[in-house]
């Protein structure tokens, strides 16, 4: 392929790699072949000669850039708890018009919609409503460059983002991170050696050593929200 016809190229490309398969092909040529290059300005002009019979394979970019939804956001707002959960007698981590802080399952200190107290932070005096949601908002684009730091397959629906996100905004990321569930969706495969991608998923539900009911119920959740039932090969 010759530069002047990257305009029939009508998707994204990553790299551009040079052949030079042809019959009699020249020491010039030779030495480039298999040579990549980034953009098509970096690689040699294609015919390099009379009857060259090089090429330049356009490499399609895997376009990872995956963002949180609205489906998502509310999915996991419902999971780390509502306004109104937290608002109930049992939990009382919302009152008086504000959100206070409450250790969480693994008795971290916690505030919001699941915001883990950073050192240095102090909500000891509360937060408002638009500071929960800010908060929330800044974890979820946290979470989101994680895992399109570790999402290779281009082909997730949102649901199946959101509810990946979902997944990993309680998890360590060194458990998602080395995980076999996370190595099946990369390969886009249902199962490995006999064991399901959802029975890696839903593998998830312990808190220290203990089965919680709560979190057997957010990955069900997440599961079923996602139709992952229909993933992979």
């Amino acid at each position: 392929m010759s530069k002047d016809k990257n305009k029939e190229v009508n998707f994204k490309v990553e790299k551009w790699v040079y052949h030079a398969t042809g019959r009699n092909t020249c020491e010039a040529c030779y030495a480039n072949d298999g040579k990549e290059f980034k953009t098509l300005k970096e690689a040699p002009i294609i015919p390099v000669h009379p009857n060259c019979n090089c090429w330049l394979e356009p490499i399609p970019a895997k376009d990872k850039n995956y963002n949180w939804s609205n489906f998502g956001k509310e999915f996991i707002r419902k999971y780390e708890g509502t306004k109104e959960y937290q608002s109930s007698k049992k939990v009382n981590s919302y009152r008086n018009n504000k959100f206070y802080p409450y250790k969480d399952i693994d008795g971290n200190w916690t505030i919001g919609y699941g915001h883990l107290i950073l050192t240095g932070e102090n909500f000891d005096s509360g937060i408002d409503d638009d500071t929960a949601e800010n908060l929330f908002e800044k974890d979820l684009d946290k979470e989101t460059a994680y895992a399109n730091g570790v999402i290779t397959n281009p082909d997730l629906t949102q649901k199946q983002f959101d509810t990946f996100l979902s997944l990993g905004y309680n998890l360590k990321k060194s458990s998602l991170s080395n995980s076999i569930t996370l190595k099946l969706i990369n390969k886009g495969k249902k199962e490995e050696d006999g064991k399901s991608l959802e029975e890696h998923w839903k593998e998830f539900r312990k808190s220290g050593d203990k089965v919680r009911k709560g979190l057997e119920d957010r990955r069900a959740a997440e599961w079923l929200a996602g139709n992952w039932d229909s993933f992979g090969e």
